[in-house]
């Protein structure tokens, strides 16, 4: 804006606060102790209402998920995470949106999750609860609830209950978390849109901005790179911690070895790769396609949970 000549020289188009307030959706409920969730979920089913229920890892999604056959074998059930194959993930997504959200019929169902309901996913739920995490993606998971804006919803609100963070936080951090946390309205007070950027201000008062600029190929003016230097990783990659490898069931191996490319990509799963990393030489990895790690799994474990992996708290 001041680029621009600033507010004098330029004309700024946006909705008063009394048009704002109208995008309000959600009422924020904190919630202590995950023993909670029970009573949450019976008083939602009762009530036959869509429940999200998000975890911010895999492992706790997956052993949440197991409790929750257990408790309601009469509710209509989907776990949805990363780590399946990526065609069997295709068509959970698919599932998810014919089945879960755009089904008619009034009736209780529960979707466990992870942090990939925060994008992509044009979803919409009754209610949701969910493990804290930093309040930008906080934000990105109640979108996922009451969703749908008409003349009709406008001015409803839907409930969506945060829970305390205590012991581990990976993948985050603990103090992000709990300033996260304190950011949020408590006791079903509606969180108000137009202070979201406020609040996400205060929760990351500093840009934390990774170091890449040693790598740039131009500089100042000059071109900074060597002769005869080949960089064989991607420095984004590198910088931001994001390198990823890629696992396939043991039940695929020979088919994965026979197939073509596009048929493979179907086979793979994707993990980060400090996940597989403290486990890389109790595996077969296949020196074709993407390299992919052989896990040994039950095929009817798989289809319930997805990949499962003994590891520790990991992002996704």
């Amino acid at each position: 804006l001041n680029l621009l000549g600033g507010p004098g020289n330029v004309y700024e188009v946006k909705l008063p606060k009394d048009i704002l307030k109208t995008f309000n959706r959600h009422r924020i409920f904190k919630v202590e102790d995950e023993s909670e969730i029970d009573e949450l979920l019976q008083d939602a089913f009762s009530k036959n209402e869509k429940v999200l229920l998000v975890y911010n890892t895999v492992k706790k999604a997956q052993e949440a998920y197991a409790g929750f056959e257990d408790k309601y074998p009469y509710v209509k059930k989907l776990l949805i995470h990363s780590r399946f194959k990526r065609g069997d993930r295709f068509a959970r997504e698919l599932t998810l949106k014919k089945d879960f959200d755009e089904n008619p019929t009034k009736e209780a169902c529960l979707v466990v999750s992870t942090q990939v309901v925060e994008v992509s996913l044009d979803i919409s739920f009754d209610r949701m609860t969910t493990m804290c995490a930093p309040l930008d993606s906080l934000i990105q998971r109640f979108g996922r609830v009451n969703r749908r804006r008409t003349k009709e919803t406008i001015g409803h609100y839907k409930p969506v209950y945060v829970l305390k963070p205590e012991g581990m936080a990976l993948p985050y951090k603990s103090d992000v978390l709990k300033s996260s946390f304190d950011q949020l309205p408590d006791n079903g007070e509606v969180l108000d849109e137009t202070e979201i950027q406020q609040k996400i201000d205060l929760v990351f008062p500093d840009l934390d901005l990774k170091q890449i600029d040693i790598h740039q190929k131009f500089k100042d003016g000059q071109i900074t790179m060597k002769e005869l230097t080949d960089n064989k990783k991607s420095v984004i990659v590198e910088a931001l911690e994001i390198e990823s490898a890629t696992c396939i069931l043991e039940e695929d191996r020979d088919a994965y070895m026979l197939a073509k490319w596009e048929q493979r990509i179907n086979m793979e799963i994707p993990v980060n790769w400090r996940t597989i990393a403290r486990y890389k030489d109790d595996y077969e990895q296949m020196d074709i396609g993407s390299h992919p790690f052989v896990i040994p799994q039950n095929p009817e474990d798989y289809k319930r949970y997805g990949l499962q992996l003994t590891e520790p708290e990991t992002f996704l």
